[in-house]
């Protein structure tokens, strides 16, 4: 009997198709599509304009910031990220350093993305000698949704990386 239930479980292994969390993307132009809105939000950035971020956003996404903020919306996103960008980020490069792409769905996708942000000064962009924060990495996480054939940042999430804490991950 423990034969059968073992013969089923590997029958049933080569039959089933492979889980949709572990899909990539098809074909190079398919990937360089999903990187795109992400490549685009790193260049509003480095340029501290998001003027075009309806290029690249869904008119809903919603951003969480590595400090708690949760902005909802285009034009509170917008709004928030130019704030900030006309003020404490106003000199801070941000550098891509990892990207991970993977499909959830034909018309959804995960990507992380581990950038490294150079130095900012909170919270008014001026440095006081003691303010200064940045020069360090954090993990992005986009949701990405397929909208008439393109590809959209629906979500943003930002978590600073703790390097002490990240020396001692038990799966590196």
């Amino acid at each position: 009997m423990k034969y059968c239930y073992l013969a089923l479980l590997l029958l049933s292994g080569t039959l089933l198709p492979p889980a949709r969390g572990q899909n990539r993307p098809d074909s190079p132009t398919e990937a360089a599509a999903l990187r795109a809105p992400v490549e685009a939000c790193i260049r509003s950035w480095n340029e501290h304009n998001y003027g075009n971020l309806d290029t690249y956003t869904t008119a809903d996404v919603d951003w969480v910031t590595n400090v708690g903020m949760w902005w909802r919306g285009r034009e509170a996103v917008s709004q928030a990220l130019q704030a900030y960008h006309q003020g404490m980020f106003r000199q801070t490069s941000l550098r891509s350093e990892d990207l991970s792409v993977r499909l959830t769905t034909p018309l959804t996708a995960v990507v992380h993305q581990v950038v490294f942000i150079g130095p900012y000064y909170p919270p008014d962009g001026v440095d006081q000698e003691y303010n200064r924060q940045g020069n360090n990495q954090a993990m992005i996480t986009y949701g990405l949704l397929k909208q008439q054939s393109r590809w959209l940042i629906s979500s943003v999430q930002v978590t600073d990386i703790n390097p002490a804490a990240a020396a001692f991950n038990p799966t590196k």
